[in-house]
C-alpha cells in the first residue's frame, strides 16, 4: 500500500466520521425531544390535537430522527471498517454503496413529494393548527404565548392568517407583539372595542406569520440557500459512495 492509498483512505475513514458525528447529533435531538416534561407534551398534544397533528406525531418524529441517527452512525461505522480491514470485510463496501444510493433515491422522492403536496400541509396548518395556536394562546398558556410573541416579533407578522383579527375574532386582545411602527408593512387598527385591544396597538403587521413564512420560503435567496446546502449534501453522499467504489476498485487491483 502506497503513501497515496493509504491519504485516500484515510480520507475516506473522515468522511464516515463525519457521517457519524451527523448521526449523533440526530439521536442527541431525539433523545432531548423525548425526554421533554410531560406537562410540557401534555400541552403540546392539547395545541396539536388536530388532524394530523397529535401527540403520536410528536413523539414519531423523535423517533424517527433517533432511528436516522443510529442509521448514520452504523454507515458510518461499516465504512471504516470496511475500509480498515478492507480484506476481511470488502463485502461491507459493497453494502455500505447499496444503502447510500438507496438513502439518495429516498431523499429525492422525499423532496418531490414535499413540492407536490406543500399546499396540502399549507392548507391542513392554516385550517387546524392556525386556530389552535389562537385558542391556547387566548388561554393563557404560557409556553404557547412566548412562542407567538417570538415568532411576531422575529418574522414581523401578527395572528395566523389574518394578522390581528386573528386574535380579535377568537375575543382575544391584540398582543403588543403584533405592533408595527414601518407604514409600509403595517395595517391600521380599526373598528376593534376597547376591551379586544389593551395594549393600545394603533398599528399591526399586515401579513399573518404563515403567509409570511411561506413567502420567506418563496424568496428566491432562501431557494437559493436551501438549494445549496441540498446540493453540498448530495455531492457529499455521492463522493462518499465514489469513495467507496475507488477503494474496492484498488482492492480487487490489489489481489491480481
Amino acid at each position: 500500500m502506497n503513501v497515496s492509498e493509504i491519504i485516500f483512505r484515510l480520507s475516506f475513514v473522515i468522511l464516515n466520521l463525519i457521517v457519524m458525528l451527523g448521526g449523533v447529533l440526530l439521536i442527541i435531538v431525539g433523545a432531548v425531544l423525548i425526554s421533554l416534561s410531560s406537562a410540557l407534551l401534555e400541552d403540546f398534544d392539547m395545541l396539536v390535537s388536530g388532524e394530523g397533528f397529535s401527540y403520536t406525531t410528536f413523539l414519531n418524529s423523535a423517533i424517527i430522527l433517533i432511528v436516522v441517527g443510529l442509521i448514520l452512525v452504523v454507515i458510518g461505522l461499516v465504512g471504516i471498517i470496511g475500509t480498515i480491514k478492507h480484506k476481511i470485510f470488502a463485502f461491507l463496501l459493497i453494502g455500505y454503496m447499496v444503502v447510500l444510493g438507496i438513502i439518495i433515491v429516498l431523499q429525492v422522492v422525499g423532496v418531490i413529494l414535499a413540492f407536490v403536496y406543500h399546499e396540502q400541509v399549507l392548507e391542513t396548518l392554516r385550517r387546524d393548527l392556525g386556530p389552535q395556536l389562537i385558542e391556547q394562546y387566548g388561554a393563557n398558556d404560557t409556553g404557547v404565548i412566548t412562542a407567538v410573541n417570538f415568532i411576531q416579533e422575529r418574522l414581523e407578522c401578527c395572528g395566523i392568517n389574518d394578522t390581528y383579527r386573528d386574535f380579535t375574532n377568537a375575543n382575544i386582545s391584540i398582543p403588543p407583539s403584533c405592533s408595527c411602527s414601518a407604514p409600509a408593512t403595517c395595517v391600521n387598527v380599526i373598528n376593534i372595542s376597547p376591551g379586544l385591544n389593551e395594549n393600545n396597538v394603533t398599528s399591526a403587521y399586515a401579513l399573518g406569520c404563515l403567509t409570511t413564512a411561506e413567502n420567506l420560503l418563496e424568496n428566491r435567496t432562501y431557494q437559493y440557500v436551501l438549494a445549496a446546502i441540498g446540493i453540498i449534501f448530495l455531492v457529499f453522499e455521492i463522493a462518499v459512495i465514489l469513495f467507496a467504489l475507488c477503494i474496492i476498485f484498488m482492492d480487487f487491483k490489489g489481489s491480481d
